[in-house]
């Protein structure tokens, strides 16, 4: 029996689960790549902001509502979240 099939069957808890996904380092892997990406695509949010002539509060209140900075924020807060309940 595979893990998929022994957490389906409640054969190992939610907590054991999410460890051993982790340590197997394939999910992990792909979390590191799409946080990596959401990266990069932010920073050329911010730098596009940074060479603005004027910096104003509408711009940063539009910098902070940008998908792509959301989405670093996201990725940050969930990996918090999955350590936090995996140690």
């Amino acid at each position: 029996m595979n893990l998929a099939q022994e957490n389906e069957a409640g054969c190992v808890s939610p907590r054991e689960f999410i460890k051993r996904v982790i340590a197997s380092g394939a999910v992990a892997s792909a979390f590191t790549t799409a946080v990596r990406d959401d990266a990069l695509k932010a920073r050329g949010v911010i730098a596009f902001t940074l060479n603005c002539a004027t910096i104003g509060s509408q711009l940063i209140d539009n910098l902070n509502a940008s998908i792509q900075v959301r989405a670093v924020l996201t990725d940050l807060f969930l990996a918090d979240q999955a350590l936090r309940h995996t140690t």
